[in-house]
């Protein structure tokens, strides 16, 4: 007697036999969930037009992001897969109220009204609210596993922050700052005329040594056209200023006021309002940074071997595109640099917000 497995991979290179206009041909099997070739096409294909528009990419990269499209799309189809099996393994039920919040938090987020509006919206995508709807539920399917199997891994307990905190206190270093004020006697006040222009800034500068408020004396001479307003330029680090500007504001202690400095549009007067030494930031400060940085390399991490775990349980059959053969071979992210600017990760599962592009968590 055949086994149901058996059967199953049978049925598979059946499918693989038949041209690809007779039947939308199953392509990958993980327990009793599947994905077809349109499915795998549509998203490969949505994939690769995002990439093209993608902002921050060299040509390098995006060429090589494309050339790998079919086997992350696979890949990232495997994963659901693997994942919505669980959910079915573990009798996660969705109801339909908890599909209608799901659906009224979507519509509100984009602002509209009704679920008229909200099916207008998804159509422009090219999408049925029936669909989203399934969508939803896959989402809270997937929401549901991981928060039962994958979150109850995630520790990051006090000795690790303060660890680290330790291990990469160059990292938290602030350089020395001075907080800057200025007025800019300004070029047209005295067109043609740059010892009057002179003159002019001299005088303002003498009553500001004289003890005179910036902002008071910026604002009379403001009204008559000669000056700015008092800008506040706030705090700055050495080579964020102008080179000339650079060389007077630093040579200031607090308080200290510049003489008339030549710059763009005219002649500027500095204030050094308070310098800070450079230093250390404090835990304190930083704590929370390195908590979400941790949390989410921690989640990285254990949902690499969460899923590992899954697939090394699975029953899986392929019937796999040219191009996605070899998805199971493709390299794991980086290591996550707790550091570094850290997108938010996403548990809303697969397939995600329908003009995001990107159709997988």
């Amino acid at each position: 007697m055949v086994s149901w497995r058996t059967f199953l991979s049978l049925v598979l290179l059946a499918a693989a036999a038949l041209p690809a206009e007779e039947i939308n041909r199953i392509v990958l099997r993980v327990n009793d969930r599947i994905a077809t070739q349109k499915e795998y096409e549509s998203r490969r294909d949505d994939r690769v037009q995002m990439l093209a528009s993608a902002q921050g990419l060299d040509e390098a990269e995006r060429r090589r992001l494309v050339a790998e499209a079919g086997r992350a799309t696979m890949k990232e189809i495997f994963d659901e897969l693997l994942i919505l099996s669980r959910a079915q393994q573990m009798r996660v039920i969705v109801t339909r109220d908890q599909i209608n919040r799901a659906l009224a938090a979507s519509r509100e987020r984009y602002g509209l009204a009704s679920d008229e509006e909200f099916a207008a919206a998804l159509a422009e995508a090219g999408l049925r609210l029936d669909d989203y709807r399934v969508r939803l539920e896959r989402q809270l399917q997937w929401q549901e596993v991981i928060g039962r199997e994958v979150q109850p891994r995630i520790k990051v307990d006090e000795e690790a922050v303060q660890r680290f905190y330790r291990e990469n206190a160059d990292r938290f270093r602030v350089p020395e700052r001075i907080e800057v004020q200025e007025i800019v006697v300004l070029e047209q006040a005295r067109p043609g005329d740059p010892e009057g222009l002179r003159a002019l800034a001299d005088g303002i500068h003498g009553r500001l040594v004289a003890g005179e408020g910036m902002a008071e004396v910026a604002a009379t001479h403001a009204e008559r056209g000669e000056t700015s307003a008092l800008v506040e330029l706030g705090w700055v680090e050495r080579g964020e200023l102008d080179t000339a500007l650079e060389a007077a504001a630093w040579a200031l202690a607090p308080g200290e006021i510049s003489a008339p400095v030549p710059a763009r549009g005219g002649l500027h007067i500095v204030r050094v309002a308070a310098r800070e030494p450079a230093g250390l930031r404090p835990l304190a400060e930083v704590r929370a940074q390195i908590e979400a940085a941790e949390q989410d390399r921690q989640y990285e991490r254990e949902m690499g071997r969460y899923l590992a775990e899954l697939a090394a349980r699975a029953f899986v059959a392929e019937s796999l595109p040219p191009d996605a053969a070899g998805y199971r071979e493709l390299a794991p992210p980086a290591e996550v640099d707790p550091l570094a600017p850290v997108a938010t990760r996403s548990e809303s599962g697969p397939e995600g917000e329908p003009e995001a592009g990107s159709k997988a968590p």
